[in-house]
């Protein structure tokens, strides 16, 4: 297929532009039938524009179509890289000599970064230097990448930022490669991915802790280090590989760009092959491969298959002896406990947090460890200690702020704000979470913000604040469907049915609950659905529908009680309000029906019916969530 370029009216105010940029303009040349020539013979390519037109700054049309057809007749080029090269040749003798380093590059270059790369007094400088005879400083490169820019060559977006247009780097590799041959240019490639595996391990460990710069720098370079990777793959360089793609992984993590971490993934197991072997660095990065895996599968609610492939690496590591086995351990160690917490399995859960944490004591991990005694915490919670957790969150928040790592201070900061919000300290759950907030708005983690805007919405509804909680819930509703997190949006989707459960708008609460059972239904854990279901089965109460209310609370209160939630004590007690609305002959025969003959359990129902005439003779809050753990 065959592309055209610009229409005649667009090219004319495009060579205007690009004639500003060098001071002259259309008219200076309205004498000069030449210049409409030159117009034409450029056939509105906007790149062959860019290039071509400033060097009418010094030379006359005919001289710039003269320089352009002996390319294409004498040299048999294309007019673009004919209109390239004219540009190129323009240049200074230093420019050209340095310029063509940028065929290593993709989409951006930085003056500054560039210099680390070739003149930071290591051994990249001296091969460098090797090959090209000198290094440049910052300001030398800066100087180049000017030039280059007033000949339309690059894009300036600042003194030390440019954009490199795609057709560019390919012109500048061919020209390095014509200048120093093709095994210099591959010795230069081997550089360019060493300096940016060492770029990536900087910098992610640096986003990892929060810096705002981090963020920007591997967004700046993102471009280049793809292309460092696809380097590293295809010399099997797995550590360099394995630098580059941890710091990637953080940054799409990050940007919330799940699909672009998850087409890295599999390309790099494809590669590496997904059997755990002791094959050295080819192996760390499988190992590190199919923990993202697992991870990817737990954060899509895809429980089972996260806890099989945590296991399967498992079992090869424990095969081993060694630090980096046990460093390997620790971190499934800690993920399989992650797993059993989501199961409401908090024995289990409590045995691999606990397994991690003495693993990673040991080895004088400060930082992980604390990652694990904040996962005790969360256990603790679950179980209702609430001041065994607070006191596990508070130490890991204490090294966490030590060490300066900010999304992990966000994340401490958050569960305190649960343990507010649990105590009814509303005020003070809500400072937690906007501190929360606050510097995961300033870091660009949209997922994670959407949890504190869930949790403020929450605080608000318990405030009778509906209109503000409202707005947290859909606030955090737009960013779980846009980075396609389903089950997290479904949360928001029963949290905006409770809201008009309370404000009496049942048709518009029946929706939202729905809504939510379909995701629930769809993902592997039935546990995930149990607060709809029992949300569910009190509106159709209210709704005078009780054979459908004693279905759904009962199917909430049977996989509550196989999975030991603790939810189950509140669903039992909206069944024996049902009950007592019913009457035990008409309640028992509905469970029959609804439950292939089976006998309701009326001996807890009576009892639980025992507590609620006891503790209040009103009925429970319609609008409050029978499903809370």
């Amino acid at each position: 297929i065959e592309v055209g370029g610009l229409a005649e009216r667009d090219a004319g105010q495009m060579a205007a532009e690009v004639l500003g940029t060098v001071g002259k303009s259309p008219e200076d040349f309205r004498d000069d039938p030449e210049y409409a020539a030159l117009i034409r013979l450029l056939t509105g390519h906007p790149k062959s524009l860019e290039v071509v037109l400033p060097s009418l700054e010094h030379q006359s049309p005919s001289q710039v179509i003269a320089a352009l057809q002996q390319r294409t007749d004498a040299l048999s080029e294309s007019l673009e890289d004919a209109s390239l090269g004219h540009a190129f040749e323009r240049m200074s003798e230093r420019a050209q000599r340095h310029l063509p380093l940028l065929g290593l590059y993709a989409g951006r270059v930085h003056a500054g970064t560039v210099a680390q790369f070739v003149s930071a007094g290591d051994d990249q400088q001296e091969v460098y230097e090797e090959i090209m005879g000198e290094s440049l400083d910052r300001a030398g490169w800066v100087a180049v990448l000017q030039e280059a820019a007033r000949n339309g060559l690059v894009t300036g977006l600042s003194e030390e930022r440019y954009v490199l247009h795609p057709t560019i780097p390919a012109l500048l590799r061919r020209r390095l490669q014509e200048a120093v041959g093709t095994e210099d240019v591959a010795r230069l490639d081997v550089e360019f991915t060493r300096f940016y595996a060492a770029f990536g391990s900087t910098y992610g460990e640096s986003l990892k802790r929060g810096d705002e710069n981090a963020l920007a720098a591997l967004a700046a370079e993102e471009a280049n280090l793809l292309r460092a990777l696809r380097g590293a793959e295809t010399r099997e360089e797995w550590a360099s590989a394995q630098h580059v793609v941890q710091a990637l992984f953080e940054f799409y993590d990050m940007r919330g760009r799940y699909a672009e971490k998850r087409a890295v993934r599999d390309r790099l197991l494809a590669r590496t092959g997904r059997r755990v072997t002791d094959d050295g660095v080819r192996d760390d990065l499988r190992v590190y491969l199919l923990v993202v895996e697992a991870n990817d599968a737990f954060a899509q609610g895809r429980l089972d298959e996260a806890d099989r492939l945590y296991r399967a690496v498992l079992a090869e590591i424990e095969t081993r002896d060694g630090e980096k086995a046990e460093s390997h351990a620790a971190v499934l160690y800690h993920q399989l406990g992650y797993v059993a917490q989501e199961f409401h399995q908090l024995d289990k859960a409590e045995e691999w947090f606990t397994k991690a944490l003495a693993t990673r004591e040991r080895l004088g991990w400060e930082l992980q460890a604390a990652g694990d005694r904040h996962h005790l915490g969360m256990v603790a919670h679950d179980r209702g200690r609430l001041d065994e957790a607070e006191e596990q969150y508070r130490l890991a928040l204490g090294v966490f702020e030590r060490l300066g790592v900010e999304t992990s201070v966000a994340m401490a900061s958050h569960q305190l704000g649960m343990v507010a919000e649990d105590r009814g300290r509303l005020e003070e759950a809500e400072e937690w979470y906007r501190k929360a907030l606050l510097i995961r708005e300033r870091l660009g983690l949209a997922g994670k913000s959407a949890s504190d805007y869930h949790h403020l919405g929450v605080v608000a509804q318990r405030r009778d604040r509906l209109d503000e909680a409202v707005h947290w819930y859909r606030k955090a509703l737009v960013v779980y469907e846009r980075l396609a997190m389903e089950r997290d949006a479904a949360e928001e989707y029963h949290h905006l049915g409770l809201v008009a459960q309370l404000r009496g708008q049942l048709d518009e609460a029946d929706q939202w609950y729905g809504r939510a059972l379909n995701v629930f239904q769809q993902l592997e854990s039935p546990m995930f659905g149990v607060q709809t279901l029992a949300q569910m089965g009190i509106l159709r109460r209210m709704q005078n529908r009780e054979p459908e209310s004693v279905g759904l609370l009962g199917t909430a209160l049977k996989i509550a009680a196989a999975n030991t939630m603790s939810v189950g004590g509140r669903i039992l007690g909206s069944l024996a309000r049902l009950l007592r609305s019913m009457g035990e002959k008409a309640f028992a025969t509905v469970w029959r029906e609804a439950f292939d003959g089976e006998e309701p359990p009326l001996d807890a129902l009576r009892n639980a019916l025992e507590q609620l005439e006891d503790e209040d003779e009103g009925e429970e809050n319609e609008g409050e969530d029978a499903g809370s753990d």
